[in-house]
């Protein structure tokens, strides 16, 4: 990291499915591969200066919805549900609870909308991503369990 002394446009393809972006809401949820955590190569990805052991979804609202975005590969960007899950809305605001693994997005007159398992919901969005071994992780020992 830099500080922020060097910056990288995200805005790629966003245009291409809203009328006017008018982004609000911008979120960052970080995944990480749990396979190469503790792998040999791990040491190796970390003195190459790659890091392929983590990878953030940075997620958008927008005037048509929620889109997402990945951190390998910026600006390419999918919009989050179909139009019956979360209509074409303006999104004003984003938030993910990671104890819950909640995702809400708050609308413009259309209400609140609620994902849950939010992180297995964006990664079905990456079938790749599953393949090298990234989860959803597990927030199952932050709550008291049943039987106690």
């Amino acid at each position: 990291m830099d500080a922020g002394d060097s910056w990288k446009n995200a805005t790629g393809n966003i245009l291409d499915g809203v009328e006017r972006a008018r982004p609000s809401g911008l979120l960052i949820i970080d995944f990480v591969n749990s396979h190469a955590a503790f792998a040999n190569e791990h040491a190796q990805n970390r003195s190459s200066g790659s890091n392929q052991d983590s990878v953030s979804a940075l997620l958008v609202g927008t005037t048509s919805g929620a889109y997402v975005s990945w951190t390998d590969k910026l600006g390419l960007w999918t919009r989050i549900g179909s139009c019956d899950q979360l209509p074409l809305i303006m999104v004003k605001g984003l938030s993910y609870e990671h104890f819950s693994d909640t995702l809400v997005a708050a609308t413009m007159g259309r209400g609140v909308y609620v994902v849950r398992k939010a992180k297995a919901v964006l990664l079905k969005m990456r079938p790749d991503l599953l393949e090298r071994g990234f989860e959803t992780g597990s927030s199952g020992r932050y709550f008291a369990s049943k039987t106690a």
